[in-house]
């Protein structure tokens, strides 16, 4: 048998246990345990997420559940295409676009490499201020470059900020 997506109606009716046509909070939390996922929320996660999807009676409907899941398709599409930093293959990219590129290609495998999520990069960068200059900002991601790539092409890279403020005011970029 070939495998196939499942559809909106299938992961209703995996998380529909007890067959009532609505999916309650325990069910949502059981079956999404069953679905043996990578990097599984936690019970308190979940407890924060089934408020925003469900009706004021604790209950999810099947259209409701049809609509988290598009919703959360189009995030994870938006992830996959801000995951090529420009949206842009590298040979359309301008030359200040591709620099950049491998700056900020090398600042990600920072974050991976020790697990940081934006935030807590732009806390690292910040050193706890409430707001910190372009300069400080680069000074501090090439040191973090250095600790956790060592030599890297990406060092050489002059201003890779800029190509993130639009409209010059780096009003964009608090910490």
């Amino acid at each position: 048998m070939k495998d196939r997506m499942w559809t909106a109606a299938d992961v209703f009716n995996f998380l529909d246990i007890n067959a009532s046509g609505l999916i309650s909070t325990c069910e949502f939390i059981e079956g999404v345990k069953l679905m043996r996922l990578k990097n599984l929320p936690s019970d308190e996660e979940l407890s924060r997420l089934l408020p925003l999807l469900m009706s004021e009676k604790g209950l999810l409907t099947s259209r409701e559940l049809h609509q988290a899941l598009a919703v959360i398709a189009k995030q994870k599409h938006k992830l996959d295409l801000a995951a090529n930093f420009f949206l842009k293959s590298e040979k359309d990219m301008s030359m200040a676009e591709w620099n950049a590129s491998h700056f900020f290609r090398d600042l990600v495998k920072v974050m991976e490499k020790n697990s940081w999520s934006p935030e807590r990069l732009f806390t690292e960068l910040g050193g706890g201020k409430e707001a910190i200059t372009k300069q400080e900002l680069e000074e501090k991601a090439r040191v973090l470059l250095r600790v956790h790539c060592g030599r890297s092409p990406a060092l050489e890279v002059t201003q890779p900020f800029d190509i993130l403020d639009v409209n010059g005011d780096w009003s964009c970029f608090p910490c």
